[in-house]
């Protein structure tokens, strides 16, 4: 006895064969099988991560055809909608001809050129083994951001003397892009004997003061070198002894800033 298994529609099926004999009984056989295309894609969507405007993702979509069926497949032809943000790197489709579970790929890439949301829909024309012209369709999108500006953090000992001393912090963008808030947090040696307060400053929010950080937010400007802005830290010495000197470190906190040596800065002051 041969059974063979012909869907009528996708996904899961299942059915029962009775056998029955008499004498003798009755024997069920529990049938099961999925109905898929002849042809399969995976993965069907594919969403790349946020991209920098401007900027070409370093990542592809690899997308794998793969032939299930019992007759070889072939004439293929990859189409887009959009192939300007979603240009095809790669597709050894074409030309091919795929036997049973046979795979091809192609690779799609995605070039972020305009601010927004971007998709494309993707469709694999064929021809299968009864020279009949066949589709499926997948779709690749991604979304086009602001790049976070590029930072850079200077500190600067303007004025010192046995009792007290100011630093200057200043934070300049490097970069091309719009500003983001950068968060400043400012850390000084806790082993030493000074209390410290945040003064006025140029564009930055009012400062949180504790012992030993000083916390406060810039808005970055948008045209590089043409703007700085600054804070200013003052110092006391609380000690009464000298020489004695503090390390000041900033640090600017900015998400997507991926350029760690951009962001530090730091200023020793030395009371005497």
């Amino acid at each position: 006895m041969t059974v063979h298994f012909s869907p009528a529609a996708l996904g899961g099926r299942s059915a029962t064969l009775t056998v029955s004999a008499s004498p003798g009984g009755s024997q069920i056989i529990n049938l099961h099988g999925t109905g898929v295309n002849i042809l399969m894609v995976s993965p069907t969507t594919y969403a790349f991560p946020d991209q920098p405007v401007g900027t070409t993702s370093a990542t592809t979509a690899d997308f794998v055809l793969t032939n299930y069926g019992t007759t070889p497949l072939s004439s293929f032809t990859i189409t887009a909608s959009d192939t300007s943000d979603f240009p095809i790197t790669a597709d050894t489709c074409a030309g091919a001809t795929l036997n049973q579970n046979d795979s091809c790929t192609v690779s799609v890439t995605f070039n972020a050129a305009v601010l927004g949301q971007h998709s494309s829909a993707m469709n694999a024309s064929f021809v299968d083994g009864n020279q009949v012209t066949q589709s499926v369709a997948f779709q690749v999108s991604g979304t086009s951001v602001v790049a976070p500006p590029d930072l850079a953090t200077t500190m600067t000992v303007l004025s010192q003397n046995f009792d007290t001393a100011t630093v200057q912090i200043t934070v300049s963008n490097l970069g091309s892009d719009p500003s983001v808030p950068a968060t400043m947090t400012i850390n000084v040696d806790p082993t030493q004997d000074f209390s410290y307060s945040a003064g006025a400053g140029t564009d930055c929010t009012a400062p949180f003061v504790n012992v030993f950080d000083v916390q406060f937010t810039c808005l970055v400007p948008v045209i590089p070198g043409a703007r700085t802005y600054t804070r200013l830290l003052t110092i006391n010495n609380l000690s009464g002894q000298a020489p004695h000197y503090v390390q000041t470190d900033a640090t600017t906190i900015m998400p997507g800033d991926t350029n760690p040596n951009n962001n530090t800065g730091f200023a020793l002051v030395i009371f005497s």
